[in-house]
């Protein structure tokens, strides 16, 4: 079976699945959301997945055996790292997210650490990252259930939005420029 066969076989059960998902949903029955988000997640993750794979594959064909096998064993020592910096439970969950930290290490080193222009874009990223998290606000904020959302905690958050919000604009800012540029 070729690959276009394969990828017409899943959009078509993936499609169809949608479809009963919205059905569900019509019909007033709150499962079909859970159906439809879980299969947007499932989805996404294998886009991403392929993506990163692929990248990852190409960029290690470059460079010799040795190196990659020690980029390799030291992307598998930080994930069982942080892995056991954690709780000892061991659960499929739990082995999701040791793959996908993993490949992150991976990724992140075959990359954006091995070029230039990557490394200014991530320094650029970081520098907004921190101006975000020291302008938000921490304060204590209680949430419905009764609990409360500590000033550290808070201050991630609103940082995360802040660093959200600043990429919005730098995003829109880059499509107006280069709309305006190529325009005819």
């Amino acid at each position: 079976m070729d690959l276009y066969k394969i990828l017409k076989v899943s959009v078509i059960s993936l499609s169809l699945l949608g479809i009963i998902m919205v059905l569900f949903i019509l019909s007033d029955n709150l499962w079909g959301i859970d159906g439809v988000l879980s299969t947007a997640y499932i989805v996404l993750g294998l886009a991403v997945l392929s993506i990163f794979v692929r990248a990852v594959l190409i960029e290690m064909l470059k460079l010799p055996k040795n190196h990659n096998i020690i980029v390799l064993s030291i992307s598998f020592l930080l994930t069982i790292v942080t892995f056991f910096w954690g709780d000892f439970s061991i659960n499929l969950f739990t082995i999701v997210v040791i793959l996908l930290n993993f490949l992150i290490y991976v990724t992140l080193y075959y990359l954006v650490l091995r070029k230039k222009e990557s490394l200014y874009f991530m320094a650029l990223f970081l520098v907004s990252t921190a101006a975000a998290f020291i302008f938000s606000d921490g304060l204590d904020i209680p949430m419905r259930d009764g609990k409360v959302l500590s000033a550290i905690q808070s201050n991630f958050v609103s940082a995360a939005l802040y660093t959200f919000y600043c990429l919005i604009l730098i995003a829109s800012g880059i499509m107006l420029f280069f709309g305006f540029k190529n325009r005819k």
